[in-house]
């Protein structure tokens, strides 16, 4: 607080002074509040376009080794029609893993 001391000062009111600096320290302390708040959404954001990233190549990944991995191990394990008809049946069926990411 202000000092209560005004010196025989008539003019100074100590009282209006007071409130007017509490409510300055009140707004400063609104606006930093409220910049911390932006930090941490952008912070947020920034994880969860990293992670939409990350699961984006996860998906190549897996849609990759079950076209062509799963495919030649089928090749191999089997033989005459039936390896014929699970490469076909694998390479026509489109497997698209449905990753999503929990930050909105």
């Amino acid at each position: 607080m202000l000092y209560e001391n005004t010196l025989g000062n008539p003019f100074l009111d100590i009282d209006f002074m007071n409130n007017q600096l509490i409510e300055t320290m009140k707004t400063q302390e609104r606006i930093a509040i409220a910049a911390i708040l932006m930090a941490k959404r952008i912070e947020i954001t920034a994880q969860g376009t990293s992670l939409s990233q990350s699961l984006s190549e996860k998906k190549t990944e897996m849609v990759n080794f079950a076209s062509q991995t799963i495919v030649s191990n089928f090749k191999e394990g089997l033989s005459g029609q039936s390896a014929v008809a699970a490469e076909e049946r694998l390479k026509t069926s489109s497997f698209q893993p449905d990753l999503k990411s929990p930050m909105k």
